[in-house]
């Protein structure tokens, strides 16, 4: 794979790879059809992840430990041309293996069977009744249904159809969806008594309508789906984590007030994106922000003319025969007065990395499937009751230009759409759609997404004490931990990245040189061990059955064989996967350069005794984690001077780690919040402010609240006392703005960020910070994270004035002092099963 795949990725492929392998190993046994499922929201890959399972069916995957499925055959259908031609754009993005194993299928195609290791393309229109391609005339051998019967029929290829979109066609009422239904059932089922089709794998974003629809096949077996979370999506940064809607405050015409501002938000996303590039050595054109005008149904070129001025007026440098393009579906440019604009046509796909348009002009949703990164401003000229075009749209255009989160800087973590025509329920009702419960393919639930109406932009609040911005930057945060990886991987991937971004250009070498060291070496310190196991390489193990007619009955014996060239290299492969290819290759031909004489058999069995012996591969991991960790340790100061991408990178790969790991706060530049709130009725009042926090309105310094009542006790309580300066309402994802904590749920480490922090002056001067915590000892969760918070406390107790955690018991709020090692202590063995018990006998009341 050309694209690095995030975790939540790599293992929703894993998943979608086993249940395929055991989609065909079921249907070689039973002849039975078999379905499978990839669902995962917008914005979460699926293209990407779909061609990295293909990628391994065809070729296998050392990442993945997937074999090679050399008898398999891919047909891609989709209801549209346009997302075939994003998919087949996507997966030569993704994979440079699968390039020439891509086949469109066209009017001209015309073969008796579908071949292995291909994938081929179809837009359910190619198997109308209308299509060229289901007519035996002007020369055709074979029509596409007798193509698709005869692979499957003859079985010389294992075919898999993969349905993207696969909610649409499954059920719905519309007369376009029942056509699509047809065409979908005949080639799931079959058609014309043909066989039906062997695997389905449906992708979606809601599979609920095709897996129940594929449940009602009574003769098809449902083995399960790969499921991506949501909150691992928001989490990975892959989405933008705020969405600002902004209409007018009563009824009137504010199109051309709120296309004034839409311009002004476009000029300043460009400024602030190229800032942030050049910042970051990306170089000033790496992101061009979009806007898009999403038009009426009953546009007309007047209309356009009027709005392409008008946007010229207010964003003078744009080039009128360059920078307006439309994806309208007549499919034709537009010329507009004589030429003073050339406003051409652009397939969805393109717009993209064609950097040279600015605005683009939609009506509907443009594409189901697309996507535009750099689009960061909507500004919507339909109606209230156009709301769902509106809001799948949006669904459109909350995908990061970096693929990453920029982190401390939540204006390039937005997107902002403006709705001149939408009265301010409408509003919110768009709002609570974009983070509620959907029933389309569009975003789904995130709870550290954030939807703002009434938006006010803060920054740096310099009222505050020179001081505080260093004390923040001080915060002990921990990186957001990730699924250990094998210690030898994680240490070589650390070394390379330190020669690739020019900290230490002998780390590579020094690492392997320390990992031959090792495997020269252990072997003798594990001496009795290892020649057990090297024995058991050359001396291979077979059973020997042999039946006796006259007992009637089948005797087993282990007998011994002496290990030829192909058991010694199957061994030597799977010490491949213990201690890594980067690792094995270079040591095998390091130790065959430095004694010529050495067999490559008897070196390749040394190799494959190693990794066989647990007591040296334990003692391995034990010692290259801790040589990774002293890297990192050692290069610190310069690895937190590199850029975000940069310093992201190697933080993700030390976060791969059975301990989590100490990293270092971003300070934030800038962010956004919401001034108002309405109840359920509809009615809407302004939200309550506060002074003293790190980032606030510029103009009189105050900061939004929306907190909960124990939340907003302790805000006041803790900004009421003597000495308390400043304060930072926490992010509740795992951004690198937050102060992380890690703690331990069922086995897995996970980050909990704790509500408050708060600084304080002491009486020498000095800035110090404290925890104050309102957490709700209810919450399945609460023991695990009072657990992390303690633990958090032990080690850090220098650093801190106070840390506290902070319930409401039976109707009274109590703290527990965490600097207390006694609590902590207690909080961290086994006494409390759960955590309202510990507020109970530990806590005090909270004045």
């Amino acid at each position: 794979m050309l694209f690095k795949l995030k975790d939540f990725q790599a293992k929703a492929v894993k998943t979608l790879l086993e249940n395929i392998e055991a989609a065909i190993d079921l249907y070689h046994l039973r002849k039975k059809p078999i379905t499978t499922s990839l669902t995962a929201t917008t914005g979460a890959g699926k293209t990407v992840m779909s061609a990295a399972v293909i990628e391994s069916l065809f070729f296998g995957s050392e990442t993945l430990d997937a074999q090679p499925h050399e008898s398999v055959s891919v047909l891609w259908v989709t209801d549209s041309p346009d997302l075939n031609a994003q998919t087949e754009y996507r997966f030569s993005e993704a994979s440079d293996y699968l390039l020439p194993c891509m086949v469109t299928i066209d009017d001209s195609f015309d073969q008796p069977e579908l071949e292995r290791g291909h994938v081929y393309f179809i837009n359910r229109q190619k198997l109308s009744k209308s299509s060229n391609l289901v007519k035996p005339h002007n020369g055709r051998n074979w029509t596409i249904w007798q193509t698709i019967s005869n692979t499957i029929e003859n079985g010389n290829a294992d075919l898999i159809m993969f349905l993207d979109e696969a909610h649409r066609g499954m059920g719905g009422t519309s007369s376009d969806d029942n056509s699509r239904q047809t065409i979908y059932a005949q080639l799931i089922d079959g058609h014309d008594g043909s066989k039906p089709m062997p695997i389905v794998v449906g992708i979606s974003a809601t599979i609920e309508r095709f897996e129940k629809a594929m449940a009602a096949r009574t003769n098809r077996t449902n083995i399960g789906s790969s499921t991506v979370s949501p909150a691992e999506v928001q989490e990975s940064g892959l989405l933008k984590d705020t969405i600002s809607l902004l209409s007018p405050g009563e009824s009137g015409n504010y199109d051309y007030a709120l296309l004034k501002k839409a311009c002004e938000a476009l000029v300043e996303s460009s400024r602030t994106w190229r800032e942030y590039c050049q910042s970051q050595n990306l170089g000033m054109n790496k992101v061009v922000p979009l806007m898009v005008i999403q038009l009426p149904n009953n546009a007309d070129d007047n209309l356009l003319l009027d709005y392409c001025d008008q946007i010229k007026e207010h964003i003078p440098g744009l080039d009128p025969q360059r920078a307006f393009a439309n994806v309208l579906g007549e499919h034709q440019d537009i010329v507009l007065a004589n030429g003073k604009y050339n406003v051409k046509y652009v397939a969805p796909e393109s717009v993209e990395e064609n950097h040279a348009i600015r605005i683009l002009f939609a009506k509907e949703a443009i594409s189901t499937g697309w996507d535009c990164p750099r689009a960061e401003v909507l500004f919507s000229l339909r109606p209230g009751k156009d709301r769902t075009y509106i809001m799948q749209l949006i669904g459109r255009m909350v995908r990061t230009p970096l693929a990453q989160r920029v982190e401390g800087n939540e204006l390039l973590n937005s997107v902002t759409c403006f709705l001149p025509r939408f009265a301010a329920d409408t509003v919110r009702e768009v709002a609570e759609y974009l983070t509620g419960d959907l029933t389309d393919d569009t975003i789904s639930q995130y709870s550290t997404r954030k939807v703002i109406i009434d938006r006010v932009e803060l920054e740096w609040n310099n009222t505050l004490p020179e001081e505080v911005k260093a004390a923040f930057a001080q915060l002990p945060t921990y990186i957001k931990p990730r699924p250990a990886a094998n210690a030898i991987d994680r240490l070589l991937n650390l070394a390379g990245k330190m020669v690739l971004y020019g900290i230490d250009e002998q780390a590579d070498s020094s690492s392997k040189e320390f990992i031959f060291n090792l495997l020269d070496s252990l072997p003798i310190l594990h001496k009795q061990d290892y020649e057990t196991t090297l024995n058991d390489v050359f001396k291979a193990q077979a059973n020997m059955s042999v039946a006796s007619r006259t007992e009637q009955k089948v005797s087993t014996d282990t007998i011994s064989i002496d290990a030829d060239h192909t058991i010694i290299e199957q061994e030597f492969r799977k010490a491949q996967l213990t201690l890594t290819k980067e690792a094995v290759n270079p040591y095998l031909s390091h130790r065959l350069s430095e004694n010529p004489d050495l067999d490559i058999l008897d070196e390749q069995a040394r190799i494959a005794a190693i990794a066989g012996t647990q007591s040296i591969v334990e003692e391995i991991s034990s010692r290259c984690t801790g040589k990774a960790d002293e890297l990192f340790s050692q290069y610190r100061d310069k690895i937190y001077g590199l850029s975000d991408f940069e310093r992201g990178e190697i933080e993700e790969v030390i976060a791969a780690s059975k301990d989590p790991k100490l990293g270092e706060i971003i300070t934030p530049v800038n962010g956004l919040a919401d001034s108002t709130t309405a109840d359920k009725s509809g009615n809407v009042t302004a939200l309550p402010v506060r002074e003293k926090h790190i980032l606030a309105k510029g103009d009189d310094h105050m900061y939004p609240v929306k907190l909960r009542p124990l939340e907003i006790t302790v805000l006041d309580k803790e900004l009421g006392r003597e000495g308390t300066v400043a304060w930072y309402r926490n992010p509740s994802g795992a951004a690198k703005d937050a102060l992380q904590i890690p703690y331990m749920q069922e086995g897995s480490w996970h980050s909990m960020q704790p509500d408050f922090v708060f600084f304080s002056k002491l009486d020498n001067g000095t800035i110090k910070p404290f925890i104050v915590d309102p957490h709700g000892d209810w919450l399945p969760d609460a023991l695990t994270k009072l657990k992390g918070l303690a633990a958090y406390a032990q080690k850090h107790a220098a650093e801190f004035k106070r840390i506290e955690a902070v319930s409401t018991i039976d109707g009274t709020n109590k703290y527990i002092d965490l600097l207390n090692s006694d609590n902590t202590d207690r909080i961290l063995s086994d006494e409390f099963d759960e955590a309202k018990d510990i507020y109970r006998q530990l806590g005090k009341n909270y004045s």
